[in-house]
């Protein structure tokens, strides 16, 4: 079997895997319009202003602010976004939040929703809140991930294709996130990328007078035009870049100019970006939205199969040396650290052995290295 085929029956498998599990298709339209799931609502107004008591402010935007709180109830740290609407507005907010905790909680790249409740002038999601804030705090602090070496250049690929993940379980349940940025991608306890404040306009337009960020907009976002799920594609792009660069793909401080380059396509590839990565950048960054891939599509390109296919030999080989090193525990100097780094082949220097392994015919000797021979895996089969 060729490498080719190797890394495309690798990216059909894992696709696969992706559509089994998604749930049947619904939009949030078609749930706005059933005034049956009222009773079903009702398990997720468990919140109110007695039970949460707001901290402080840790984010704010174009749709309301952010407030980490805690439930006096359990002592549990959550997040709550508070958007102004009215009263008679609350059945609407509700019905949509009701759809969102039900068909989007599922996946492991979205953010999930505990629940909602209302006050006066206020609705208010209730959310978890995740210690290790947003890609753009950690882009801030750390700049682009560089690609030194190939362990970092895989990293950059895993990001881009956990944002990729959820774009595709969006898109499967038909719908547009609209506003895909760094900022609006959290990071989870374990590393993991998840997408927020989905489709905020079927909630409220912007609030007047808040800043918004043109960036990652695409062209017919900015001449305000149908939007179709091509419209999160372009934002995919921009976000690859910039995690490749360190630097915007359309930045300018005239916010008519930087409009403009956006809707000429007008940026210039980054020195820094490998070439195995501009074309997922180009295609991305078509002006016309007809031309773009699909998020399923994207998972077939290159540089996203190629890397995920080495991030998983990778993971495969640190099983097998945390293996070995647990089989050499008894008569080798290792320690937590240097499992995981541990060699697969370490011809190069001595073996250490204690009085009871002198004998090469021992038990333990004759299981290490059966473990070992194993471990020379041939990945191109």
């Amino acid at each position: 079997m060729s490498e080719r085929t190797m890394t495309v029956d690798f990216v059909v498998d894992h696709l696969k895997q992706q559509l089994r599990d998604l749930n049947e298709l619904h939009t949030t339209d078609d749930l706005c319009n059933l005034t049956k799931h009222s009773s079903s609502m009702e398990k997720h107004l468990q919140f109110s202003e007695q039970n949460l008591v707001q901290e402080e402010e840790i984010g704010h935007g174009a749709f309301g602010n952010v407030f980490l709180a805690k439930n006096i109830t359990n002592n549990m740290k959550v997040a709550v976004k508070r958007m102004s609407n009215q009263r008679k507005e609350f059945q609407k907010y509700a019905m949509i939040t009701e759809n969102r905790i039900n068909t989007l909680s599922n996946n492991r790249n979205i953010v999930p929703l505990f629940g909602y409740y209302q006050t006066d002038g206020f609705f208010h999601i209730v959310m978890p809140y995740y210690v290790n804030g947003s890609l753009k705090n950690f882009l801030d602090k750390v700049g682009s991930i560089r690609i030194e070496s190939a362990k970092i250049r895989i990293e950059s690929a895993k990001i881009s294709s956990e944002i990729l993940n959820g774009l595709v379980f969006l898109h499967m349940k038909k719908v547009v996130h609209r506003n895909l940025k760094p900022g609006n991608i959290l990071i989870g306890e374990n590393g993991e990328m998840r997408l927020t404040d989905i489709a905020m306009e079927e909630f409220q337009k912007r609030v007047e007078g808040k800043s918004d960020t043109l960036n990652y907009r695409a062209p017919e976002v900015i001449k305000a035009r149908k939007l179709s799920y091509a419209v999160d594609i372009w934002s995919f792009g921009c976000i690859v870049y910039e995690l490749l660069s360190g630097e915007l793909a359309f930045d300018n401080k005239d916010e008519g100019s930087l409009k403009k380059m956006i809707c000429a396509g007008a940026y210039t590839m980054h020195g820094k970006v490998p070439a195995s990565a501009t074309t997922i950048i180009a295609d991305c960054l078509q002006k016309q939205p007809s031309k773009r891939p699909s998020s399923q599509d994207l998972y077939f390109h290159k540089w996203i199969a190629e890397s995920a296919e080495e991030s998983e030999k990778n993971r495969k080989i640190e099983a097998i040396n945390l293996a070995l090193g647990k089989m050499t525990i008894k008569t080798e100097k290792i320690t937590t650290r240097n499992i995981v780094n541990m060699p697969l082949v370490r011809s190069n220097k001595p073996e250490i052995h204690d009085s009871r392994s002198e004998n090469s015919n021992s038990a333990d000797s004759k299981s290490t290295m059966r473990l070992r021979n194993k471990s020379r895996v041939n990945y191109k089969q």
